[in-house]
């Protein structure tokens, strides 16, 4: 990972943070001073990888946002003191921004409280401060500070690691009804607790209904929770079906107060998390209920008879998780709905599985000969009966309260016809791979956004009936990626409306790259890049980083082309990367010499992949003589010499 400080003010240690980060923290430092460098130089150098971290708010972070290069570069990292702070355009600044980086708690309170930072996309992070810190840990405040910001570095940008969304996952499950919540959990814990899982959060005893919890939850470190008595007071608020999650504010669980909660707790529910986790913070995000709000209703008039929802799983030889899948449905707290199971043919147990089932009348079953997913899709589509159509694969769950969120926003916005969620990926143990964060795009983005592959989880998608009377059904000629090609039309219909729920509302598998598929995915990307390119024209589709640097369109399209097919394996003979060569050639006229460098550099990597070593060191040097300064074309031109040297096969950066 490549991190790209921009410096236009020296905190006492930035020297240090940057000098420790290059030895420590296997990042590629480029440092950047803000009072010197241009933008339109700078823009050119960050890659849509790079992580770039301000020090201070200055000139350059103000021009960035005023660009809206927040609509592709990646969330940045931004430390401010209040005079930073006082200049910054809240809320706008939280698009581009995803971990702020405060002196105090005092700062951090008031800009919750002002501007809150949108819950699962940005982090509001207070440095360890004064000398309460240090006494209490009985180590200097410079040290803390530095750990606390190289810990930031590693991060992903604005997100949680797998481990806690491990631990947020399974006290999540346990969680149920009213929650009160004791210490300072993430908000993303929250805002999960809430949107995916339909619990009501109380952060007060005397708000709970009845004065009785269904679940409580700590988050705090837990031998001080225990010292105070805090196990007793809430334990004794719990209804006799309670459950109980720990998860331990400090960096390592706490087993002698962990045990005294167990004891305390006996024979209820209880779950502690068994491995490291971050406490992300001091300050609750996340908005609580009170007594007299606590109830969650649809905000329709449909609300007294809501519609149905048909909700289709397809299936294949999936026995080791199709329980779970219908089991996840069936838990939905949207009260009308049918489960509708389509089986592709399967050769392993799935049928006698469903069939356990089947003694709840929602979920019906359908078998067909094994001829695809699109024409199972399709099946589905003729058994649904619902005027909403929910997909979810067999090896996928949905959380509980997945469809009542979605039918909200369907219901509450008549001109949104198909809504769709973030997810976490998970791997075949059950641990995190990593949080699936989707993006909300406007209409007219839309074409270049679908040109760098699919926008929308299929498994979290709810569609309004009509759009398949509008837009036709699963074409059969696509093996995979039907899904992508569907919401791919829905684009060139122009008349389909997308709505993007910020919250993790279904865990999915996260699949390793297989050859085999990755072939299939590639002849599809083909056929579906050539629709949105005939349909719009390059410059529609061309993206929004390209557009900010004034590329050629048909090299920003050639980019994307490329990019995608050398992550999934596509020779350089495939039809994709041939069409790609066109637009290079055809870009490479351009009268600016930055375009031509930008198609030498493509050529080059193409050139590479035919075995050609020499012509494409050969277009890395003549790009690097027109624009000395482009940072692809000499860390390619770097991987081949060094492959010369080691005799391997160069890594090369598009």
């Amino acid at each position: 990972m490549r991190t790209i400080f921009i410096i236009s003010k020296f905190f006492s240690n930035t020297r240090e943070l940057i000098r420790f980060a290059t030895q420590h923290a296997q990042v590629s430092v480029s440092i950047v001073n803000d009072e010197e460098e241009e933008l339109e130089i700078i823009l050119e150098h960050i890659q849509l990888r790079d992580r770039v971290w301000f020090e201070g708010a200055g000139r350059l972070l103000h021009a960035m946002l005023e660009r809206n290069v927040w609509k592709w570069m990646r969330g940045a990292t931004l430390r401010a003191d209040a005079d930073d702070l006082a200049q910054l355009p809240f809320p706008e600044c939280w698009k581009m921004i995803s971990n702020l980086i405060v002196p105090d708690t005092q700062t951090a309170e008031e800009i919750l409280r002002k501007w809150p930072p949108p819950t699962g996309r940005a982090q509001l992070q207070v440095t360890p401060e004064s000398d309460r810190l240090g006494k209490s840990l009985g180590k200097s405040v410079p040290f803390e500070e530095m750990n606390a910001l190289i810990k930031i570095l590693q991060a992903e940008p604005g997100g949680l690691s797998p481990r806690t969304w491990e631990a947020i996952l399974a006290a999540g499950e346990l969680a149920k009804g009213s929650v009160l919540i004791v210490g300072s959990p993430p908000a993303e814990y929250l805002d999960f607790l809430q949107t995916a899982m339909g619990c009501k959060l109380f952060d007060r005893p005397e708000d709970l209904p009845s004065g009785e919890a269904d679940t409580v939850v700590f988050w705090e470190h837990l031998h001080r929770a225990n010292a105070a008595g805090t196990f007793k007071q809430a334990v004794q608020l719990l209804r006799p079906a309670g459950s109980v999650a720990a998860v331990p504010g400090e960096e390592t669980t706490d087993t002698l107060s962990g045990n005294a909660l167990f004891r305390l707790l006996g024979d209820k529910d209880v779950w502690s998390a068994p491995r490291r986790v971050e406490p992300r913070g001091r300050v609750v995000t996340a908005k609580m209920v009170s007594a007299d709000e606590s109830a969650v209703v649809l905000h329709s008039k449909a609300a007294d008879n809501p519609p149905l929802v048909s909700l289709i799983i397809f299936v294949y030889n999936e026995q080791d998780a199709i329980d779970q899948a219908i089991w996840s449905l069936r838990r939905q707290t949207y009260s009308k709905l049918e489960i509708v199971v389509v089986d592709d043919g399967s050769t392993d147990a799935t049928a006698e599985i469903v069939e356990k089932h089947l003694g709840d009348p929602r979920v019906r079953y359908f078998y067909k000969p094994h001829s695809g997913r699109s024409e199972t899709r399709n099946m589905g589509l003729e058994k649904a009966r619902g005027d909403f159509i929910g997909w979810l694969g067999g090896d996928d769950e949905a959380f509980p309260n997945r469809i009542q969120k979605e039918m909200e926003v369907l219901l509450n916005n008549p001109d949104v016809d198909l809504v769709h969620s973030d997810a976490i990926a998970v791997r075949p143990d059950g641990s995190v791979w990593e949080y699936r964060a989707m993006k909300e795009y406007p209409m007219d983005e839309m074409p270049a956004a679908f040109m760098n592959g699919c926008q929308v989880l299929d498994a979290s998608a709810l569609v309004r009936r009509n759009v398949y009377d509008r837009v036709g059904r699963y074409d059969p000629a696509f093996v995979r990626a039907q899904d992508y090609e569907f919401f791919v039309r829905c684009v060139i219909h122009g008349g389909v409306k997308f709505h993007h729920i910020a919250s993790p509302l279904v865990k999915i598998e996260g699949r390793l790259h297989v050859p085999e598929v990755d072939a299939l995915n590639v002849d599809m990307y083909h056929i579906i890049s050539h629709k949105l390119i005939s349909a719009f024209g390059v410059e529609r589709v061309m993206g929004q980083r390209a557009r900010d640097l004034h590329q050629s369109p048909y090299l920003g399209v050639a980019e994307a082309m490329i990019t995608w097919a050398i992550r999934r394996g596509a020779t350089v003979d495939h039809p994709v990367m041939i069409q790609a060569a066109e637009y290079v050639k055809h870009g490479g006229q351009s009268p600016r010499a930055r375009d031509r460098a930008i198609a030498l550099n493509l050529l080059g990597i193409l050139a590479c992949l035919r075995g050609e070593v020499q012509k494409a060191r050969q277009d890395f040097q003549e790009a690097l003589q027109l624009a000395p300064d482009m940072k692809d074309a000499q860390m390619n031109l770097t991987a081949i010499e060094y492959t010369k040297r080691k005799q391997s096969e160069p890594s090369l950066t598009s």
